[in-house]
């Protein structure tokens, strides 16, 4: 199915749509050494501040992540039937939240529970901005850190191909917070000064904060063309790229399908101002497109981080309307063969690229068209497909680690529903994952708890080398990491802020660190869906499977690390929360085993849900115990509980607006 560009938006430290766009051309900085007006920042230095502020002010009280998004939204049309929206960031509301962190690590009374934790989770902001429109298709986030904004247009596309939308409105946003700010200067890559993109004398990044949109639709005749994304992860650090740019380049080669590299016309690049960055995204555009001319937008609007990739697809989608080439800001003695300007330069332009890098090695790319240039009709398309019906896919393996331990079952009735610990506990926490034997004694130690669960168990049901597509689903993600970052930050100041602790508090870690220790090369995601986490992350990765006709692995995990548990008891939340985490290997269903089948709407009558006991197979009475009296509340938990199913060969399982049928 060919899918356009239905319209974009974009609000920066250059100000909103077309103003900050010619500014960009005109080669203007939004960029601030000192900025006034935000106290904490007296330590921080080169912070990119968004412009038109009363915009995002008018929308107080919100958390200023989603009024960024609503700011950035203003004047756009959607129509709500069938909308999908998805968030792309990597701090969400924790703008907040961090002030309430203090409280809780310097021991006070919370003044806002809501923000410690709940308001935390990425998912909230696609939430209200679902609930702003009045979406009705799927919502959730993605986290893969700095690409996430690019990864979410291809999740986006794949919604739509797969008719799980009609159309998807992606929204990337961050704002300017402790934790990512002072992350980056405790690594040592922030520039004191304005950042340098491409200059041989580069020293560093700055941090932005901003927010974009653009609508993912059918093709119906539009200006600009989604020709396809491509994600893929190079296995090599958790913090700095491949020197050799393996995985950028499998990310361009994925996105441009069967276009030659050689047709690009312009690069839009990630380009941080970053000696390594740099240096390794300049060698694979030489290589790979060395006719095609480069712009670079950070050194004007600093590094938006989760929204960058929005963001900057709708530069590259203006560009190439346009017919011009932005100047890169800042740009001082380029570096040889980088193909930059500091002047805007005209060039007409039939395909674009846009790039970005993130943590955990991960690499994304954009390829638009600009359909109005007649030799675009001979570039290769996707297939025109009809949308899938049904959702199927056949599962190959299935592994899971609960409050029971490995590979829990489904107990009868009359048999102790939560073990030797009794009903009464608060919170069901699994044992200590053990080491996967094939993994290294010192990766292991690097790990937080919510990424050993995810090791514990995927590592078993995937290769070393695989390139194996992964989708992990958390809900509220590395919670824990990021207040132990925050810890060191609030209690020691900027100048003790952990570059250790930040590493693990982006929440694609758990992922990074499964491909570091396999190899594994593959596409893939971090999504957030809130309380239904699983059945957003299983219809995604459900939609890629039937879509690439390859298979997929799907993780859920939540951790009840002790920062969590007390989000929850601040909470008040009533229930027993259960820790967990399961696995499942899916493939295309062109085979015999255990198929799941999505089916939209009310459950069936024979569905198994929260405080419903679970019918047995054979005569259809109550004889197991509901999921969450065995397993507990939480995605884990829920996970462990579809995996029981699954291990039965039969059984539905209801959720939101939705059921999976587990059969033959």
């Amino acid at each position: 199915m060919r899918l356009q560009l239905g319209g974009w938006g974009a609000l920066t430290a250059l100000g909103g749509t077309d103003a900050g766009f010619a500014r960009l051309c005109a080669g203007d900085t939004g960029l601030k050494v000192t900025p006034a007006g935000l106290d904490w920042l007296k330590d921080a230095y080169g912070a990119a501040l968004l412009g038109p502020v009363a915009a995002v002010d008018a929308l107080a009280p919100r958390p200023r992540g989603v009024s960024l998004a609503l700011a950035a939204l203003a004047g756009g049309h959607f129509d709500p039937q069938g909308l999908a929206v998805v968030v792309a960031t990597t701090a969400g509301a924790m703008v907040e939240g961090e002030l309430v962190v203090r409280q809780y690590v310097r021991g006070e009374p919370l003044s806002a529970p809501r923000a410690f934790y709940w308001d935390a989770r990425l998912h909230g902001v696609a939430e209200a901005i679902a609930a702003h429109l009045g979406a009705t298709g799927p919502a959730l986030a993605v986290s893969t850190a700095c690409t996430s904004g690019t990864v979410a247009l291809g999740l986006a596309a794949d919604l739509v191909r797969a008719g799980r939308a009609t159309r998807a409105l992606v929204v990337g946003v961050d704002a300017l917070c402790r934790t990512t700010l002072f992350g980056f200067r405790s690594l040592g890559v922030y520039d004191r000064e304005r950042c340098r993109p491409f200059s041989a004398a580069r020293n560093g990044m700055n941090i932005g904060e901003g927010a974009a949109w653009v609508l993912i639709e059918p093709w119906a005749g539009g200006t600009v063309e989604l020709l396809g994304v491509g994600v893929a992860t190079d296995a090599h650090h958790l913090t700095a790229p491949d020197p050799e740019g393996s995985g950028l380049r499998a990310a361009i080669l994925a996105a441009l399908g069967g276009v030659s590299p050689a047709a690009v016309d312009h690069v839009n690049a990630h380009a941080t101002g970053t000696q390594h960055n740099d240096a390794a995204e300049a060698a694979v555009l030489a290589a790979l497109c060395p006719e095609a001319l480069v712009s670079a937008t950070k050194g004007a609007t600093g590094h938006t981080l989760g929204a960058a990739g929005v963001i900057e697809a709708v530069f590259l989608a203006q560009s190439m309307s346009a017919g011009v080439v932005p100047p890169v800001a800042g740009l001082v003695q380029p570096m040889v063969g980088a193909g930059v300007s500091a002047a805007v330069r005209a060039h007409p332009q039939r395909v674009g690229l846009s790039l970005n890098l993130a943590f955990g090695g991960h690499n994304a790319a954009v390829a638009l068209v600009l359909t109005g240039d007649a030799a675009a009709a001979t570039l290769p398309r996707p297939g025109t497909g009809a949308p899938i019906r049904p959702l199927q896919v056949r599962v190959r393996g299935v592994r899971s680690w609960s409050c029971h331990g490995a590979d829990a079952g489904l107990p009868a009735v009359d048999g102790p529903p939560y073990g030797a610990d009794g009903p009464a506990l608060p919170f069901r926490l699994a044992p200590d994952p053990q080491r996967p034997h094939a993994w290294s004694a010192s990766g292991w130690r690097r790990l937080s708890r919510l990424a050993r669960l995810v090791a514990v168990v995927a590592e078993p049901l995937i290769e070393r080398g695989s390139d194996t597509a992964i989708f992990v689903g958390l809900n509220g993600g590395e919670f824990g990491s990021s207040v132990a970052f925050l810890r060191s930050y609030w209690l020691g100041g900027a100048a003790a802020a952990s570059p250790l602790a930040f590493q693990n508090s982006v929440h694609n870690a758990p992922a990074a660190h499964l491909s570091i220790e396999l190899g594994l090369r593959g596409h893939s995601e971090t999504l957030m869906g809130g309380i239904a986490t699983l059945w957003r992350t299983l219809e995604r990765a459900m939609c890629h499977v039937v879509l690439s006709g390859k298979p997929a692995l799907v993780v859920i995990a939540e951790d009840l690390c002790t920062e969590v548990r007390d989000g929850i008891t601040a909470l008040g939340l009533s229930g027993t929360w259960g820790e967990g985490a399961a696995a499942f290997l899916l493939e295309p269903c062109d085979g015999a085993g255990v198929v799941l089948r999505w089916h939209d709407g009310a459950a069936a009558a024979d569905a198994w849900h929260r405080h419903q006991r679970w019918p047995d197979e054979r005569d259809h009475v109550p004889a197991r115990v509901a999921w969450d009296d065995h397993f507990g509340l939480g995605v884990g938990a829920e996970a462990a509980a579809v995996a029981a199913i699954v291990r039965t060969g039969v059984g539905n399982l209801a959720g939101p607006g939705a059921w999976l049928e587990v059969g033959g």
